[in-house]
């Protein structure tokens, strides 16, 4: 029985490491400029990068003391935004997805901020234009870390 006992735990340890956290959420979505982020990554306004709250990215399953090692480095956050807006932007997007279900964008995860709510989140320029929207805020997108 003992065997078997050690045995399921070992399975269940391996399963939970093997299956990736998701987390989701609906909020408000800033553009924000991307430098060296807690994740260690130096970056810029024209790549596809993204903030979290710093609740979300010192909870996310796995974090260590040192955000360099947060497993959340490693996954991207899905924007998804419903509004329909007509702007007028000449710009080349390089990732853009318009269906029933809205625009959506996709962008690593390099960095958590402090000041705003728990359940806003941020993407840098490039990325925030994708939406078709002056840079400021967006209002009730729902988000995905993938």
């Amino acid at each position: 029985m003992q065997l078997f006992a050690k045995s399921a735990l070992a399975f269940l340890t391996l399963f939970v490491g093997l299956t990736k956290a998701q987390i989701n959420g609906t909020g408000n979505l800033f553009y924000f400029v991307p430098s060296t982020g807690a994740c260690g990554f130096t970056n810029s306004p024209d790549q596809y990068v993204a903030i979290v709250s710093g609740d979300v990215f010192n909870s996310y399953p796995g974090a260590t003391d040192d955000p360099n090692y947060n497993p959340i480095c490693e996954h991207n956050l899905t924007v998804t935004c419903m509004h329909r807006h007509s702007f007028e932007l000449t710009i080349e997007l390089e990732l853009t997805v318009t269906s029933d279900k809205g625009t959506e964008v996709s962008a690593q995860i390099v960095d958590y901020y402090t000041s705003s709510p728990d359940n806003n989140v941020g993407l840098s320029s490039a990325a925030f234009k994708v939406f078709g929207r002056p840079l400021g805020e967006i209002s009730d997108v729902t988000w995905d870390i993938v």
